[in-house]
């Protein structure tokens, strides 16, 4: 394939200029090396190669000024705010970051586009004052943006001259010292320039360019297709086309002749992905394919979407295919990059309290937390969740090691701050050497030790970064610039790149993702200070010219292919629309006769999983371990834990494995309903075997608030149950309680007669089995048996959600079969084994659901057909039907064929 470095070496070649006498000039560093690669290609003696660089280096070296840092350029314009603002108006620096670095980027633009500051800054003064002119309430939001724009020109020169004094600046900056020296630089010897492949130009690179042309003393070499040129309205052609009509030098040259490349035959996809993560590997694959079928091509695959690198990686074939990424990995997708994070946002957490848990098991349970914290992570993990409160203090974390003291010292200032944390990435880079294939997490531990020490630097030459959250946006702040270079060979037959890393190259086939209006092109720019029309008075750039900016790049990428793919999200989500690209448009409705365009929809088989369930068989240790469990006892919970799931049962109630514990600032469904059976209890102790009366009630009612008070002190989270989240379960526990007693009392007051037996009943009862031919412990608790107008009720108190359908039933089996029937089951074998301590002629079973305000007592009910059911007299054939469902439960439980599956 013949490209466009090909041609340009070929022109520098047949020069009448020696190569020592020659200065090539490209859009960016990436090119430097194919261009070297093409003119390797057309020599047939060795000679020293010319001078390459890229144009921010030309500029550089033109003005004399080396480039800053962008923290540095942030510290330094803080320094020029503090001293042109009053000490009592002063803002801190984060309060300065969330204007500066939008006021910097305006700067560096009116730089690099050569404006009249003081013409402009005049001008937005003007057009403020016409727009709060005759605004009596302005608001503080709006006058502290008015006394900031007053001050534009001050801040401006103040901050230029405090650059040109170090001597450093930004790239604006750069361009007017390069234009200041350009006479001086043209006067010397200087060699001939070649100017390659430049299309949107700042008017400082223009200007410099077209002052050398016109000097004799460059050329300059444009990569367009005729194509693009002579249409008017085409984006792509806009910028060559304004020069042309603008340099008068061009317009002598008579009518330009550029090649004609994008017409020519090429087959052009334009595929509709369900998803981003989909198009990476459609992308992939099509590369994939083309490099097997022609080895000898070259092929582009262009991430319109940068963040699609990262699903990408995960999907390159691992074969004997050449693959190179040019792109780099940003440091700020590392895990060590969250973890920092979670650091910085434990440091904000710490208060009266100490630490909440919560933020503690998430920075340990971290993979770099895990790391340093080795095999005592065990060990701290069980303490922690030992812990029955929300906080917990830097003493008591401290007290298990000098690891611990490291981490969870609390924030004592900048520096103290900064020597912890390069303590800490050293000890994780010590740990991550010892491990095999941790190369990332090590560069990255190399890489945040380099940013920490930065920091640290910055802080003996700044007093002003005092505060964790200065430190936090410093740090956040010299992330952001961070990458890892991937180490690969430019000359692989794959190339991985963004959009603006394909300036001056081709490739026989290109795939590009993304397709995307927002995207590809990216639309309106950021927020700016600088309105839309006086961006166009100043001759600014607008979004209009980005777009113009995005064509070309994108159309001068087709140009030469032969076999071009284009892949857009067809998806919505959220925000996103996913409309296709204007792009794409222009490609389907202004086609070129050679064209092969085809349009197709790729939707990818999702993967049928073939999820096994767990199955333990039940080999002679554990029905040992069953018999052991016997004679101990089943209560009426792990009965029904078998229902739901008979793995777990297994797990849980034999292998003593506990669940997961979820630590949370709120209380958690199983400490809320101890609390509220607990609550009730203590509240109706006093009435035990009482008729209760109104009175009672009322006594109740005001000693609920202290009660259920005295008990919350109990889980040691009482701190929490102040504000917020916690103050409302709080006042909703108190609410449902008062509501039950009410409703209760209303109850009594209106005839029904209410006789508390007992509370919180305690039982063991054992059962002989004649089909096991042995007894069978029963144990457990109800919560309240009582006497309602002549009926025996077992009660169970539920704080979970329940209905009337869990406790209706149509046949005996679903009892022992469906879970959701659990309450039901619970509740009749309270009644079944209590049947001769509570003997009475009539008998009910239910619940009193304490979720929600609705709490009337749910009975057990058998239904008659699909509309009625009535309410279950729990009598003698009652008895003989559930003790049926009972003994064909246990004995599955103690059946040696039956294995303990876990329930999907």
């Amino acid at each position: 394939m013949q490209t466009f470095l090909d041609d340009v070496a070929k022109k520098i070649l047949s020069s009448h200029f020696e190569m020592d006498e020659i200065k090539i000039i490209v859009p960016n560093i990436r090119s430097i090396n194919f261009l070297k690669t093409s003119l390797k290609k057309f020599i047939d003696r060795p000679f020293l190669s010319p001078e390459i660089i890229s144009i921010s280096e030309f500029i550089a070296e033109l003005s004399g000024i080396s480039s800053i840092q962008k923290i540095d350029l942030l510290i330094s314009f803080y320094d020029v705010y503090k001293k042109l603002t009053p000490k009592e108006k002063l803002e801190s620096f984060n309060q300065f970051f969330s204007w500066a670095p939008l006021l910097l980027r305006e700067f560096n633009e009116i730089d690099n586009q050569l404006i009249n500051t003081e013409e402009l800054f005049s001008f937005i003064r003007a057009i403020e004052s016409i727009e709060f002119w005759g605004v009596p309430d302005k608001g503080e939001e709006n006058k502290n943006h008015i006394k900031r724009e007053e001050k534009l020109a001050e801040y401006y020169n103040a901050l230029y001259a405090a650059l040109m004094k170090k001597q450093k600046g930004y790239s604006g900056l750069q361009s007017r010292e390069a234009l200041e020296n350009l006479a001086f630089y043209s006067a010397q010897e200087i060699p001939h320039h070649f100017f390659i492949g430049f299309n949107a130009l700042t008017k400082a690179e223009e200007t410099i360019i077209k002052e050398l042309i016109s000097e004799g003393k460059a050329n300059i070499i444009w990569d367009i297709d005729k194509t693009f040129f002579q249409d008017e309205y085409h984006s792509a052609g806009y910028f060559i086309r304004q020069y042309f009509r603008e340099w008068n030098f061009l317009r002598k040259d008579g009518k330009p002749e550029f090649q004609e490349f994008f017409s020519k035959a090429k087959k052009i996809e334009i595929i509709s992905a369900g998803k981003n993560s989909i198009q990476s590997k459609i992308a992939v694959q099509i590369a994939a394919d083309l490099q097997r079928e022609n080895p000898k091509s070259s092929t582009a695959i262009v991430l319109g979407d940068e963040t699609l690198l990262q699903p990408l990686l995960s999907v390159l074939p691992e074969n004997d295919l050449s693959w190179n990424i040019t792109m780099g990995y940003p440091l700020r997708e590392t895990i060590l990059y969250s973890f920092f994070k979670i650091f910085f946002e434990l440091q904000y957490s710490h208060g009266k309290y100490g630490f909440p848990i919560k933020k503690v098991n998430e920075f340990i349970k971290s993979g770099p937390g895990r790391i340093i914290l080795k095999s005592s992570i065990p060990r701290i993990e069980y303490w922690l969740e030992k812990f029955n409160r929300n906080y917990i203090t830097f003493e008591e974390l401290s007290s298990k090691g000098s690891i611990m003291t490291l981490l969870f010292s609390p924030y004592k200032g900048p520096k103290e701050l900064m020597e912890k944390l390069v303590k800490i990435t050293k000890s994780l880079k010590k740990q991550y050497e010892n491990e095999e294939r941790q190369l990332l997490q090590l560069d990255s531990c190399i890489r945040f030790a380099k940013i920490f020490h930065f920091i640290l630097n910055r802080l003996k030459q700044s007093n002003f970064i005092n505060s964790l959250t200065d430190i936090k946006i410093v740090f956040e702040s010299l992330v952001q610039q961070e990458n890892f270079n991937f180490t690969g060979d430019q000359s692989s037959s794959i190339q991985v790149m963004g959009l603006l890393e394909t300036r001056l190259l081709d490739f026989d086939n290109v795939v590009i993702t993304n397709m995307n209006e927002g995207i590809l092109p990216s639309g309106k720019t950021p927020f700016s200070i600088i309105p839309f029309d006086i961006r166009k008075k100043f001759d600014m750039k607008t979004f209009i010219e980005k777009d113009h900016l995005y064509a070309y790049h994108f159309f001068r990428l087709l140009q030469r292919a032969k076999n071009i793919f284009l892949i857009y999200n067809s998806t919505s989500d959220g925000l996103f629309s996913a409309e296709r690209s204007r792009f794409l448009m222009q490609l389907e409705y202004f086609r070129q006769p050679l064209h092969d365009l085809k349009i197709r929809n790729i939707e990818l088989e999702m993967p049928k999983l073939n999820i096994e369930l767990k199955k333990i068989q039940k080999s002679q240790s554990i029905l040992d371990h069953l018999d052991r469990i016997s004679l101990e006892g089943l209560s009426p919970s792990s009965l029904t834990q078998y229902i739901r799931s008979p793995y777990k049962f297994y797990e849980q109630r034999m292998l003593k494995v506990r669940p997961e514990v979820q630590i949370n600032n709120q209380l958690s469904a199983l400490e809320k309903g101890t609390l509220m059976h607990e609550v009730l209890q203590i509240l109706y102790q006093p009435y035990i075997s009482n008729i209760m009366i109104s009175n009672s009630y009322d006594n109740m009612l005001k000693n609920l608030s202290k009660t259920l008070e005295k008990s919350l002190n109990k889980t040691n989270k009482k701190e929490m149950f102040k504000t917020g989240k916690n103050a409302l379960i709080f006042r909703i526990m108190k609410e449902v309680l008062k509501r039950f007693l009410i409703a209760e009392k209303h109850k009594v007051i209106n005839g029904d007669q209410i006789k508390i037996l007992a509370l919180e009943y305690d039982f063991s009862k054992d059962i002989f089995i004649k089909e096991l031919n042995k007894k069978i412990m029963f144990k457990g608790a109800v919560d309240r048996i009582d006497i309602y107008n002549n009926t025996l009720r077992f009660v169970d108190y539920k704080t979970g959600s329940v209905s009337e359908s869990d406790l209706t039933f149509s046949n005996w089996e679903e009892l022992r079969i469906y879970h959701k029937k659990n309450p039901l089951f619970q509740v009749m074998l309270y009644a079944y084994l209590l049947r001769k301590e509570f003997h009475y002629e009539n008998i009910i079973a239910g619940v009193i659901p304490l979720k929600t305000f609705k709490n009337n007592f749910l009975a057990v009910s058998q239904r008659e057909n699909k509309q009625k059911r009535k309410i279950l007299k729990i009598e003698g054939g009652v008895f003989s039907y559930f003790e049926k469902e009972l003994i064909k439960l246990i004995c599955e439980i103690f059946d040696p064929s039956i294995p303990f599956t876990e329930k999907s």
